[in-house]
């Protein structure tokens, strides 16, 4: 709160009226009266300074105390400022630094209060400091610990993975390559049958020739029918197995009465030949050709892969004739003509090669496919495409001399779609 005082500054003539609040000191009003008095304050020491607190005879030196203390709550008051002595002075100063070693006292003991509470929480901080950083390590060393854990669970997850693809591996090569016997039933032209045990891992060829052996027929004369399937029309690399022969199967051998120009195969790994020929032309088995039997044995010693597992070839293979013993018969103005095929099959691509007369139809050259393929038509079609324009409908049943297609290699491409897949 504010207070009214009257000042007198060492003289009587000197005097003004200030108000000040009460929390103002001594000292800071002498030294504020001296900012507008200093040529009265010329020479004075104001430690000498003695003020008298006017209708009293209280005496003030300068010092901390506040308006308010010395003046107890008065709002009015006055003060008269005098000049004291060097003795005064002596009192004055031994006043003042026995107020001050007062005041240094209370602080003294503040300050150390103050360094004793800042000790105590410096260590506790410390403390707290050495506890957090212990938990940091702690938690540190369980995070080590647990990708540690989850690194040897992934290397035993990994192991056991590799393990159990081994194992299926293993099963599936088992289940490919184990051999079982199976029963065949042969029933010849006379009607008799006979019962022989057979690996199921044998190939077509090989039951071919060996069917040849026990009847000593020539096999352009017979068909041999495993259900609806002529066997000698099928994929000869292809095992009894694959092909779906199982214990007990019966295998029908039949004239071929056919009088109608046919197509015969001769397949050689990935070789396929297709002639034409009726039953009164000259005809070669392969046993009748040493020259083919030979090239025959050669593919048979050499690693064939069956149809059913997936490569591509860049190349088209050689093409394979028969060698004819006779003279060929020509059909009119027909010609021998080479075709290769591209069959698309997905994302598989297989090539071969076929020689057929140009007297026969697009239809008849494409049951080539399904013959190379060893498939029926029932289980999937095929789409001819010629310089990539689909082919199809009546097109099919015009023979390559129609159609103008008697150029020598050339190239038809087959797309292959699964019937109900």
């Amino acid at each position: 709160m504010d207070i009214e005082m009257e000042v007198e500054v060492f003289d009587s003539n000197f005097k003004t009226t200030l108000t000040m609040d009460d929390s103002v000191n001594i000292r800071e009003l002498i030294e504020y009266i001296q900012q507008q008095y200093q040529e009265l304050f010329r020479g004075v020491n104001i430690n000498q300074i003695q003020i008298l607190i006017g209708g009293t005879n209280q005496i003030i030196q300068p010092s901390d105390k506040t308006l308010k203390d010395v003046l107890n709550n008065q709002r009015r008051a006055k003060f008269i400022l005098k000049k004291g002595t060097p003795q005064q002075q002596a009192v004055n100063e031994f006043q003042n630094s026995s107020q001050q070693i007062n005041r240094q006292q209370p602080n003294n003991q503040f300050i150390a209060n103050q360094m004793t509470g800042y000790n105590n929480q410096n260590l506790v901080n410390q403390t707290q400091s050495r506890q957090q950083q212990y938990q940091y390590q702690q938690q540190q060393q369980q995070y080590q610990q647990q990708q540690q854990q989850q690194q040897q669970q992934q290397q035993q997850q990994q192991q056991q993975y590799q393990q159990y693809q081994q194992q299926q591996q293993q099963l599936q090569n088992q289940s490919i390559y184990m051999q079982q016997n199976i029963d065949v039933k042969i029933k010849d032209l006379q009607n008799q049958i006979t019962q022989v045990s057979l690996d199921d891992s044998l190939q077509i060829r090989e039951l071919i020739q060996f069917i040849q052996e026990q009847i000593q027929q020539n096999l352009q004369q017979i068909q041999i029918y495993f259900g609806q399937v002529n066997i000698l029309q099928v994929n000869q690399n292809i095992t009894l197995k694959q092909l779906g022969m199982k214990n007990q199967t019966l295998l029908e051998i039949k004239p071929n009465n056919q009088r109608v120009p046919q197509q015969f195969p001769v397949q050689i790994g990935e070789q396929q030949i297709i002639g034409t020929r009726t039953q009164n032309q000259p005809q070669t088995s392969i046993d009748d050709s040493p020259q083919l039997q030979n090239q025959v044995d050669k593919k048979i010693q050499s690693n064939q892969q069956p149809y059913g597992q997936q490569y591509q070839s860049n190349q088209l293979k050689n093409t394979v004739q028969i060698q004819q013993n006779g003279p060929q018969q020509q059909m009119g103005v027909g010609k021998q003509v080479t075709v290769n095929f591209e069959i698309l099959d997905g994302s598989i691509k297989r090539q071969f090669s076929t020689i057929t007369n140009t007297n026969n139809t697009l239809g008849e050259i494409l049951d080539a496919v399904y013959q190379y393929l060893g498939i029926s038509k029932e289980v999937a079609s095929v789409d001819l495409y010629i310089n990539n324009t689909p082919f199809g409908g009546n097109k099919l049943l015009q023979s390559l001399e129609l159609l103008q297609m008697t150029q020598d290699n050339m190239t038809l491409q087959v797309k292959l779609r699964w019937i109900g897949g």
